[in-house]
């Protein structure tokens, strides 16, 4: 929170106040093999020192993985709470059809912009718009569920 403060309060005191212009110094041209050269630099340093700190901290390692049984404390991260929380709600169906149901969603949603062609306000784009409010909000409310499901366990 206090980085975010203090990016806010920087980038008001340059809209406000505005940049300041160096009289002295000509404006230098930066060639694309000197930018280059100094992302390089950058890239070598940055892998350098997580190198570093990986041989001084190394990580150990957990217990062999067996996918054949699965830690009694598993729980899926936040993104797949949606997901989860819908293939609870369709147990009655398939597992086949259960794993193909979100995939489905998801190619909805990933298609959905290039079925809106027209541009303006008419009709089927105000259609769209609210197909997808309605799937965001769909979505949100399986998270939900899906944490909720997780916290009852």
């Amino acid at each position: 929170i206090l980085l975010l403060t203090l990016f806010y309060l920087h980038f008001s005191s340059v809209r406000r106040v505005g940049m300041s212009q160096l009289e002295t110094a000509p404006a230098a041209k930066r060639s694309l093999r000197v930018a280059m050269y100094d992302l390089l630099l950058l890239v070598i340093f940055m892998v350098g020192g997580l190198m570093t700190l990986a041989v001084l901290f190394p990580q150990p390692f957990d217990a062999v993985a067996d996918p054949f049984q699965t830690p009694p404390d598993a729980r899926p991260p936040w993104y797949l709470l949606a997901p989860l929380a819908l293939m609870e709600l369709l147990s009655f169906l398939p597992k086949f059809l259960r794993g193909v149901i979100p995939e489905a969603i998801l190619a909805v949603v990933v298609f959905l912009p290039f079925l809106d062609r027209e541009s303006g306000s008419g009709a089927t784009r105000k259609l769209f718009r609210t197909i997808g409010i309605a799937l965001l909000v769909g979505w949100a409310a399986l998270t939900f569920l899906g944490w909720y499901l997780e916290v009852r366990r």
